[in-house]
């Protein structure tokens, strides 16, 4: 931020009646910036207002020409781009905004869409390029739709611009009730708090004040930076989304694609199972802490895929679903874990790298880099699926040799299934 943009800005504020009393901008390394206090601010103080008049929500882009000719379009299009529309018709005609556009950033490329091939490479051919991919592809037809109906679209704005526009807008647009409807919606200054899952600031549009009202949540003491909270979130969706990932390794919302194949079945066993197996694969997104259903299914799975042609003849017997199929023999439980052991070993087998090697090569970047992001991310995976295979040869060790292990070392999930194998 260049430092005339930002008094420019300030004054512009001011000019229209914004309320930030105790607040100050800080520039760090790296282009990026925060909001800090100024002086100490106590719980339920205002922090931040802005009026309804210097804020742009999705409503004020359906009013402009380009808006209603989208609109009239029929096409369902997300209320993001009609921010988008606004901007750009502002921009080449009275830009009442100027001050605010000045201060939005130009380097964007911590964002995965504008990553190159070699940023990508370290990504590792996993499931997030496909989320990078479809990102990008959205914005590209958003582009496609707006150029088709808007003749002289293009001319305004070309496809590199939009998606730079349209990526500042995802990132910091809040949504807010305005006119008795949810809007997304730009925000000067509040959107230039940075993220934190406890925040310092709740914040909604104030419908006295007829504006944005940030308010502290708890004491916040001088030169502290602000916070504010982007959501609950995995590191995924903060890269694709925000450009950033959190510095901590326990966000439970962090989660592995993963794809494993059915055992071959003999003919006879195959006629049995098809019913239970109906496709040649088992997908399924595992969390960090393993607390969700991910693992029953996988386990269901497994046990079918591992069963006998008497475990089979029982099963058919006992279950008429696929869900109710719990345990079904000290073997077939055995044999399910190790399948799936082995099932995550080969799935670790297709990185480019071992964690290890991950975790030697990080240190060689800068963080906050390109790169560092995304061997972090990998990182992320990659620790999940050696926790649950981890675990998985515990269980074994538990059912082979009545081995035993402390409930503080599992989540409640864990701990559930541990008791459970002790019947057989």
């Amino acid at each position: 931020m260049k430092k005339n943009n930002y008094h420019t800005f300030m004054t512009w504020l001011k000019k229209n009646n914004a309320y930030f009393p105790d607040v100050y901008l800080k520039k760090y390394s790296n282009h990026e910036r925060g909001v800090h206090a100024s002086k100490n601010i106590n719980k339920q103080s205002e922090v931040i207002m802005i009026p309804k008049s210097i804020l742009i929500y999705s409503n004020m882009g359906k009013s402009t020409p380009m808006g209603k000719i989208i609109k009239q379009s029929g096409e369902h299009i997300s209320n993001l781009v009609y921010i988008a529309l606004y901007m750009i018709t502002d921009m080449n005609s009275v830009n009442n905004f100027k001050a605010y556009y000045d201060i939005l950033p130009n380097n964007l490329t911590n964002f995965p869409i504008f990553w190159s091939e070699k940023e990508l490479y370290f990504l590792e051919n996993n499931e997030f390029i496909k989320e990078i991919k479809d990102r990008k592809k959205m914005f590209q037809k958003e582009y496609q739709i707006l150029t088709k109906y808007i003749k002289y679209f293009s001319q305004l704005c070309n496809l590199q611009q939009y998606m730079h526009l349209r990526v500042i807008i995802g990132s910091r647009n809040f949504a807010l009730m305005i006119d008795g409807e949810s809007q997304p919606t730009m925000v000067p200054l509040g959107d230039m708090l940075n993220h934190d899952i406890d925040p310092d600031v709740t914040w909604s549009f104030n419908h006295e004040k007829n504006g944005f009202l940030m308010t502290a949540k708890k004491h916040i003491t001088v030169n502290q930076a602000i916070t504010d909270s982007y959501g609950l979130k995995s590191n995924k969706k903060y890269l694709l989304y925000y450009g950033f990932t959190s510095d901590s390794f326990d966000n439970h919302m962090d989660s592995v694609s993963i794809k494993f194949k059915n055992l071959p079945q003999p003919k006879t066993l195959n006629t049995l199972k098809k019913p239970f197996l109906k496709k040649n694969e088992f997908i399924d997104e595992i969390h960090r802490n393993i607390a969700n259903n991910s693992l029953q299914n996988l386990l269901l799975w497994a046990r079918i895929n591992v069963a006998n042609k008497d475990e089979m003849n029982s099963i058919k017997n006992r279950h008429n679903s696929y869900s109710n199929i719990h345990l079904i023999s000290k073997r077939n439980e055995i044999a399910a874990l190790l399948f799936i052991i082995e099932s995550i070993r080969h799935q670790l087998s297709k990185y480019q790298y071992t964690l290890q090697e991950n975790k030697n090569m990080i240190s060689k970047y800068p963080k906050g880099s390109k790169i560092y992001f995304a061997i972090k991310l990998v990182i992320y995976e990659k620790n999940i699926l050696h926790s649950l295979s981890q675990f998985l040869n515990m269980a074994v060790k538990k059912l082979l040799f009545k081995k035993t292990f402390s409930p503080n070392m599992f989540t409640e999930t864990q701990n559930n299934y541990m008791r459970s194998i002790e019947m057989l």
